[in-house]
């Protein structure tokens, strides 16, 4: 049965419940963290710095596959929060089993229309690398894609554990793949030569244990929103593709923002300087690591105190992100000062690290968080008209001012990053206008 705990009635009980999921995503996510720093040298020994950045590459091409959910993993948070708000438990299970008949049902078509595809393709060409076998590559492909789709349905656990704003059993899924896969890495660095074969299925394994493992300790603990069949409802899918498909625009946009860059250095500078923008990333994702755990819980409880009509709650917590910001910026200037030391104790003094790479970095990372502080807020009261539109804008002018910068000015991976910089801009002026009318607006309805 639904605990009481689910419904948060409350200003103060809601703040509780966010205090509570942050204390425990900073300790997880701490963890999670450094078994990913761990990770990244472990890779780059044991696959060598050309092919890891193909298996960079090659995460970030896959990752597309997750547009296909056509933002229904989105839109059920949503759904589970407004649900949870309005005391709708009924309306909660059967989104949660709908949502899972059609992600499941989208999953394997997909997989076929992969399969039906792959062999067609000239992997060695896409990925713009040579010294790798053909063959060897292609079942890397396969592989990983083939786990990525089953780990598509699977993770739908982790925005129905969000919806509650339960974030930190998402943030739990993490570090456990994060430390399952570190292990499987340190036996294969040991006892098996480089192979990015072997990589890519010990990835794929590591991560569907974990899922597999926090889905069904989730629904043993919430037997009522197990996923049923006898629950799914038509209705529910065109409620959840009317909200999904806003959020779907979104998201092509984010992934054309978000892994392109290292395509396009792939493409125009080869795979050995996507490794120098991966590691100097990595780094940076310090910064919006940290502020993910903080800003995380926040999209579900904007969401339940919106449709509560909780105003103040939110124009508080809003005022306090803006506080945490100014923190943040801060440090992102001593990370960016400090980057080079950092990197060569991390990496070794032996990798290629140019300062002036972290300078842009650092611009990036800044916008990006101050965007998130607006996006998670509009993302949970469903305002997203003018997000796609600009994230339309976005995405279209990404990819070309990235090729401009690198090859007309001759800016190299510092381009690439400015190119998307300048892209995410747009949105860092028309968000907090829109989230100030917003909140202006309820304050006066009010």
């Amino acid at each position: 049965m639904v605990t009481e705990a689910m419904i948060l009635n409350s200003s103060a009980f809601r703040t509780q419940n966010y205090l509570s999921q942050l204390k425990g995503s900073f300790i997880l996510k701490f963890l999670a963290l450094l078994a990913s720093f761990m990770l990244v040298p472990m890779m780059i020994n044991y696959l060598g710095s050309d092919i890891y950045g193909v298996w960079s590459t090659l995460f970030s091409v896959v990752s597309w596959v997750l547009l296909f959910d056509l933002g229904i993993g989105a839109g059920l948070r949503n759904r589970i929060s407004e649900a949870i708000a309005h005391n709708n438990i009924l309306e909660a299970k059967q989104c949660v089993s709908t949502s899972y008949v059609v992600v499941g049902i989208g999953a394997a078509l997909l997989l076929l229309l992969f399969v039906c595809i792959s062999n067609y393709v000239s992997w060695v060409g896409v990925f713009n690398i040579s010294g790798i076998n053909e063959t060897d590559l292609q079942l890397a492909v396969e592989i990983t894609m083939s786990f990525v789709l089953l780990n598509f349905l699977l993770s739908l656990i982790n925005q129905v554990a969000n919806g509650l704003q339960k974030t930190v059993v998402s943030v739990f899924n993490q570090f456990f793949s994060n430390i399952i896969l570190l292990l499987f890495v340190f036996v294969l660095s040991v006892f098996f030569e480089s192979s990015i074969v072997l990589l890519s299925l010990v990835y794929g394994i590591a991560l569907t244990i974990s899922n597999l493992l926090v889905t069904y300790w989730f629904f043993k603990k919430y037997k009522d929103l197990t996923p049923r069949l006898f629950l799914f409802n038509l209705k529910d899918v065109r409620a959840l593709l009317s909200t999904g498909l806003r959020f779907f625009s979104i998201q092509i946009a984010v992934i054309v923002l978000f892994t392109t860059d290292k395509i396009v250095i792939s493409q125009l500078l080869g795979p050995g300087f996507v490794t120098q923008y991966d590691v100097v990333f990595k780094l940076f994702s310090l910064v919006t690591v940290v502020h993910g755990i903080i800003i995380a819980p926040l999209w579900a409880a904007y969401s339940d105190a919106y449709h509560r009509e909780d105003f103040i709650w939110v124009s508080n917590m809003m005022n306090k992100q803006l506080k945490i910001f100014v923190i943040i910026s801060l440090f992102v200037v001593l990370l960016a000062l400090t980057s080079s030391g950092i990197i060569h104790w991390w990496i070794g003094p032996e990798f290629n690290f140019s300062w002036n790479l972290a300078i842009p970095m650092a611009i990036f990372v800044t916008f990006t968080v101050w965007n998130n502080i607006f996006a998670f807020f509009l993302n949970g009261i469903n305002e997203l008209k003018i997000q796609t539109r600009i994230s339309a804008i976005a995405m279209f002018i990404n990819i070309p001012l990235s090729i401009v910068f690198v090859k007309y000015f001759a800016m190299g991976v510092e381009g690439v990053i400015f190119a998307t910089t300048i892209a995410l801009s747009i949105f860092a002026i028309a968000g907090p206008i829109q989230t100030r009318n917003i909140l202006l607006k309820t304050k006066n309805a009010v």
